[in-house]
């Protein structure tokens, strides 16, 4: 079966026509040179024409062909990063300038976002036309360096902008610390990652107790400040290695690697510990009761997956709050464990 890339239409390729020639001729790189100087390189040259989204560059190919606009845009699809459009200048913007300096590969694809007329010139033809015109060289050199900053800038920005919505889909906006879709993403992976070495996990359900209640009692911006509070009680007393996350309105989840079930109980109680001493204020300062937490811990089993591994300390979580609150339970190889 052909790929994608032998199926696709092949640009079209012909010789400079006279009309090329005096388009050519007047364009701010060229204007320079007297047709004495330009003529004899062109025939080494081709028109390449482009249809709207056909590609003159695929990205990660091998290139010693600079490429000059003449009519038409191209657009530039840095990899991995959202579409940066630039060089759509008649007569004058450039794409392939690396391949002048290296001869190297290309770090994105090139495509044409409308119908284009591109002059495709040689590395050995560009530097015939340096050495046969000194104030060229000036021209070419400033021209080259024209897109680099632009295009920096808006590899940067979009870089800066998908990690802004990177952060914003992972973090939980009131607690600061990541969500559940960061959770169903992360968890897996550092799970895959314990089982692949045959080294233990624990998951930790984490619920705060009689929320609702406070809730109620104390108002919307109080019980945001005890999210917060309790947030950060736990975040103080997770390991460097350890995943934590706000799972729901009240409830946090915490991956514990190189962790067993004993392990996991001692963690457990830590982090019930530190949110029963936590000092709970309200945004004006005025401090406000304390909570408590209950905890659940369940330990991975060989290939258990994420959503089997929340079940079951899901289910050790109700037996805590069953027996009492601010406790913590476990699932025990013979059964339920306090």
């Amino acid at each position: 079966m052909a790929d994608q890339a032998d199926s696709r239409p092949q640009a079209t390729r012909r010789k400079v026509t006279e009309a090329d020639r005096r388009r050519i001729s007047a364009s701010e790189l060229f204007r320079t040179m007297t047709p004495d100087e330009l003529d004899p390189l062109l025939p080494q040259c081709n028109i390449i024409e482009l249809e709207p989204e056909e590609i003159l560059l695929p990205a990660g190919q091998h290139s010693d062909t600079v490429y000059l606009v003449l009519t038409g845009r191209l657009q530039i699809q840095p990899t991995n990063l959202e579409l940066t459009d630039c060089l759509g200048m008649p007569g004058g913007g450039f794409v392939g300038e690396k391949g002048l300096i290296d001869g190297g590969f290309t770090f994105a694809q090139v495509v044409a976002s409308s119908a284009s007329a591109v002059l495709e010139i040689p590395r050995n033809v560009v530097w015939a036309m340096i050495d046969t015109s000194r104030t060229l060289s000036a021209q070419m050199l400033q021209l080259l360096a024209r897109p680099v900053r632009p295009q920096a800038e808006d590899t940067a920005e979009a870089w800066a902008r998908r990690q802004e919505r990177e952060q914003a889909r992972n973090q939980d906006p009131l607690t600061g610390l990541r969500n559940r879709h960061w959770l169903e993403h992360a968890f897996p992976a550092a799970l895959e990652e314990a089982q692949k070495h045959h080294a233990p996990a624990c998951l930790m359900m984490i619920d705060i107790d009689n929320f609702e209640p406070f809730l109620q009692k104390h108002g919307t911006a109080a019980a945001e400040a005890a999210l917060r509070s309790v947030g950060r009680a736990l975040a103080s007393r997770m390991r460097g290695h350890d995943l934590l996350a706000r799972y729901g309105d009240d409830e946090f989840a915490l991956l514990a690697p190189l962790c067993d079930v004993r392990g996991g109980r001692a963690a457990a109680e830590r982090l019930r510990a530190a949110v029963a001493a936590w000092r709970i204020s309200g945004d004006g300062g005025e401090e406000l009761p304390g909570l408590t937490v209950s905890i659940g811990v369940a330990e991975a089993d060989p290939h258990d997956w994420l959503l089997t591994l929340v079940v079951r300390a899901g289910e050790a979580l109700r037996r805590a709050k069953r027996g009492g609150r601010n406790r913590i339970e476990w699932e025990a190889g013979d059964g339920a464990g306090s």
